[in-house]
């Protein structure tokens, strides 16, 4: 009786409640570009990623590749800013230049990702820690890590008589191979065995998968020749691919592997309505070419990324033909050009401005059809001229006998002035727009007596950025400290002094 109850309770609720009108749902089939964008709150800087539409490959085996900007890049194929994110194994350098001595391991080598790369030791027979090399099928192999460990890759520096490459195993047992031939290094034209970067150009995981990366090479006898521009990225293998253990070091790079999936970068050599061929008029150059000596030669970059093309290898897309690549999809990019801006918008390099994402259609005829969606537009803020110092007293930048000295006193990031009075140092902060504070005692001057008359400087001695009274006088030099109440201490001779011949 009290389920019945129940259920004729139920019943008259729904008849006084009818029935709820749904409202329809969002989320069709047409979406937008997958964009991420963030703020790093430590630093400021405003990083973007841009996913590609990648065909899903087995297990996820997919290019690690996407467009990547950072406000902290520099100008690289992708304009000012933006890179793919390819990673590679180079030689520091940071605080200085390469000198390519390995035998002395004179340089420090990093993964695209990780910390700084240290050789690995191990204990030999005597118990005494020894590098960790091992001799394989002719091969010297050297085994290091990264200084701070994080994802556990086995990291080997392959020596082949005076060439190098790299064997990278991931904690996923997936083994990527850098710089296997010239093609995937970046060495000195002038002398082969200063290689300063590995490319990518095999990628393997343990069930079978492979993926292979191609690089187009300069001109020969161009200013730029000892550059490589990532061209092509086959993956989704026909046939498992099988890393004999004969060959686990120096893998087969055949060019008869049949890929599913092809990934073509076009710098304009590449004809606009057939991305499968090329483009008559040749490869063009960039406008804002540009030169870094970083790894001690020339390293030019004379091209740009003008488009990213997907293609497909099957026999339902080729006809009755033989299998041929068929686009299927592309990412066409935009700039703002060097030397081509409008006057109020002023540009010292190539911005990326726009990113369109289309489909293609290959008809029975063998005619291309291509479809576009609304294209991602991008600005940026342009950069602020210096404002001019006409107005600025030229005033003695070197030392305290003119009274006067533009300095950074109080490590603001601007120079104040400093000046000179009998009864001590006054700082005048720099307020910005030509205009200074007033000047407030920051230093007692102290007696130079003894110290031939010569004139006091203002300089850094300690990492701090602390400013020290410096007399370079030719019999004593030394420095007066300031505490931290703001009194002078005493004078502080120089241990040592390097001196230079006349």
């Amino acid at each position: 009786m009290l389920q019945e109850s129940n259920r004729q309770d139920q019943e008259q609720q729904l008849l006084v409640m009818g029935s709820k009108l749904q409202l329809p749902q969002g989320g069709g089939a047409l979406t937008g570009l997958e964009e991420n964008l963030s703020v790093s709150q430590a630093t400021g800087m405003l990083n973007m990623t841009v996913k590609l539409p990648l065909l899903e490959n087995r297990h996820a085996f997919n290019p690690p590749i996407a467009l990547h900007y950072s406000s902290a890049n520099g100008n690289g194929i992708l304009g000012m800013g933006w890179d793919l994110g390819l990673p590679a194994i180079f030689r520091k350098t940071d605080q200085r230049i390469p000198e390519y001595r390995d035998a002395d391991e004179s340089d420090t080598f990093v993964l695209t990702g990780q910390d700084d790369l240290v050789p690995c030791q191990k204990k030999d027979a005597d118990g005494q820690w020894v590098e960790d090399t091992t001799s394989s099928q002719g091969l010297t192999v050297r085994r290091y890590r990264p200084r701070v460990e994080k994802d556990f890759f086995k990291i080997e520096r392959v020596q082949s008589g005076i060439q190098t490459s790299w064997k990278v195993t991931s904690g996923t047992n997936t083994v990527t191979f850098y710089g296997l031939t010239e093609e995937g290094r970046i060495a000195d034209p002038k002398d082969s065995r200063r290689i300063w970067k590995w490319l990518p150009q095999l990628s393997v995981d343990n069930l079978g998968n492979t993926m292979r990366f191609r690089y187009k090479k300069e001109q020969p006898d161009w200013p730029g020749q000892a550059n490589r521009y990532l061209k092509q990225i086959q993956y989704g293998n026909a046939v498992p691919y099988d890393l004999d253990e004969t060959h686990r070091y120096t893998p087969d790079l055949a060019d008869d592997e049949r890929y599913f999936f092809d990934i073509v970068l076009d710098y304009g050599d590449q004809d606009d309505a057939d991305p499968g061929q090329s483009n008559p008029s040749g490869w063009p150059l960039r406008a804002d070419s540009f030169t870094t000596f970083r790894p001690g030669f020339e390293l030019r970059t004379e091209r740009i990324v003008k488009r990213i093309v997907f293609f497909n290898r099957f026999k339902a897309l080729s006809g009755d033909g033989p299998v041929i690549p068929v686009p299927v999809k592309s990412m066409d990019l935009t700039y703002r050009t060097f030397g081509c801006c409008h006057p109020a918008t002023p540009c010292e390099a190539d911005y990326l401005t726009a990113i369109t994402e289309s489909s293609w259609r290959r008809h029975p005829d063998g005619r291309l059809e291509r479809r576009s969606l609304p294209g991602l537009t991008l600005a940026y803020a342009n950069p602020e001229d210096t404002p001019s110092r006409s107005g600025v007293i030229q005033l003695d930048e070197t030392s305290l006998v003119g009274g006067y000295l533009l300095c950074d006193y109080e490590n603001e990031g601007v120079p104040g002035i400093l000046t000179e009075k009998p009864e001590g140092l006054y700082y005048s902060a720099n307020l910005g727009g030509g205009a200074f504070g007033q000047p407030e005692k920051v230093l007692a001057i102290p007696s130079v007596r003894g110290l031939g008359g010569r004139p006091l400087e203002i300089g850094v001695l300690d990492p701090g950025g602390r400013k020290f009274l410096i007399s370079m006088n030719d019999g004593v030099p030394g420095f007066f400290e300031q505490d931290s109440d703001g009194l002078t201490l005493g004078f502080t001779p120089f241990k040592e002094v390097p001196r230079a011949d006349p």
